[in-house]
């Protein structure tokens, strides 16, 4: 049996099977979240905030560092992203479908999520 309450609880839009909508490029918990879902167009990966190692962000540009991956994220107004991440309340990103001058500056646009395994 389990005592206490849950450190944190997840707030699932849609229905936990279906998939995260797509005009939304990440989602934030009012808690700490145990890591990150990556949603790619017909796949997925979950990466925890306790293997996370460091991240970088240069414009349209954000590289995040596990200790056995990279993830390289391309896109828009990333910079909102990477402040959430910094304070580990990102719960999912997903790559969305590119809409070629969708996106502004302020808005956070996801073009691509790439892994890479680390050696």
């Amino acid at each position: 049996m389990l005592r206490g309450q849950p450190r944190f609880s997840l707030t699932v839009v849609g229905g936990a099977s279906s998939l995260p909508p797509s005009d939304s490029a990440f989602a934030t918990e009012p808690e700490r979240p145990p890591g990150i879902r990556f949603y790619r167009a017909r796949e997925s990966f979950f990466l925890p905030y306790s293997l996370l190692q460091s991240m970088q962000w240069r414009g349209e540009h954000l590289t995040l560092t596990f200790a056995h991956d990279d993830v390289a994220i391309e896109g828009q107004g990333l910079h909102a992203l990477y402040v959430q991440l910094a304070e580990f309340k990102v719960a999912r990103i997903r790559e969305q479908e590119d809409d070629t001058g969708a996106a502004s500056e302020s808005q956070v646009h996801v073009k691509t999520i790439q892994r890479t395994p680390r050696e």
